[in-house]
């Protein structure tokens, strides 16, 4: 019988140097994307309560409004896919966050939604 190693079976390791601990808030380069904020924890709260891609749909929604500086998007699948996040997967996150009062949603036949966000009440718990 040959000798077994378990190790044998652990998946490669993707990581090429050692996690950097931070003791400051990180820097970006120059041209490197972020998302913008303040974003109300009020708001990320009740999106994270959500079913689904729900929270993932609403940080995507964040990060184009802060490109955009507006508070109304046209949200594309395109940059869903960027975000791994299929066209069924948003129209269902689209229809939670909007029924749970975190944006509004207009709809034309042939067009990316219309996405509006919304303020939702503070939480002083």
């Amino acid at each position: 019988m040959e000798n077994f190693d378990p190790k044998s079976f652990a998946l490669p390791s993707t990581r090429t140097q050692p996690a950097k601990v931070l003791t400051t808030l990180p820097t970006f380069r120059k041209g490197e994307h972020f998302l913008k904020g303040p974003i109300p924890l009020n708001w990320l709260t009740t999106a994270f309560r959500l079913p689904g891609k729900s929270p993932h749909v609403g940080i995507v929604i964040w990060y184009r409004a802060g490109l955009e500086k507006s508070g109304t998007i046209r949200l594309g699948n395109g940059v869903l896919e960027q975000f791994g996040i299929k066209p069924d997967a948003k129209r269902r996150a689209l229809l939670h966050l909007e029924k749970a009062g975190l944006i509004r949603v207009q709809r034309e036949p042939n067009k990316n939604p219309l996405v509006t966000l919304l303020s939702v009440g503070v939480d002083h718990g």
